[in-house]
């Protein structure tokens, strides 16, 4: 039996595009077919928010590492809530749990019970499968070796968010 689906894109982000070429390649070499449809990002969003689609390839930006900062994602009433979009409330216990967790881990300021919490969110999320995660990009960054502590992690500003640790060597 032929396994098929459309795969929609917003048209006009050269690596988005490219990545979901990519993808349609090589789920081909599996035997799974994918049309891919590239979409002005006006249609895309409206395909999106009434549900008229098989899947959608696109990046989802995130502004903070820290989870609380995208509440807007996680939250099953947020604006940014990829799987059952427009909700004011959840529609499924997985969903009212990742609520409550992601409620208790913004709300407290213990780091342990933080990371539990997005830990427990992030297992349910993963046992349920909305949204699936192809890849992260890479980040080169390039420092003198007067710069001390430097730590680049993939998020923006890459070295900017430890700046409190950064240090510079004296010159020889």
């Amino acid at each position: 039996r032929t396994v098929r689906f459309t795969l929609l894109v917003p048209r006009g982000r050269a690596t988005v595009e490219r990545g979901a070429v990519y993808l349609r390649d090589e789920l081909k070499k599996v035997g799974i077919a994918v049309d891919v449809i590239m979409l002005d990002h006006a249609v895309l969003q409206s395909r999106w928010q009434k549900g008229d689609y098989d899947a959608i390839y696109d990046r989802i930006p995130v502004r903070d590492s820290d989870p609380a900062m995208n509440l807007d994602f996680w939250l099953s009433s947020g604006s940014r809530h990829m799987w059952n979009p427009r909700q004011s409330k959840p529609s499924t216990e997985w969903e009212a749990q990742i609520d409550r967790l992601m409620a208790k881990q913004s709300s407290t300021f213990d780091r342990v019970e933080r990371v539990q919490s997005f830990a427990e969110a992030q297992r349910a999320f993963a046992e349920h499968m909305p949204a699936i995660y192809f890849g992260a990009p890479y980040m080169y960054v390039a420092t003198s070796m007067r710069v001390l502590n430097a730590r680049p992690v993939r998020q923006r500003p890459a070295l900017l968010w430890n700046a409190e640790g950064l240090a510079s060597a004296k010159p020889q």
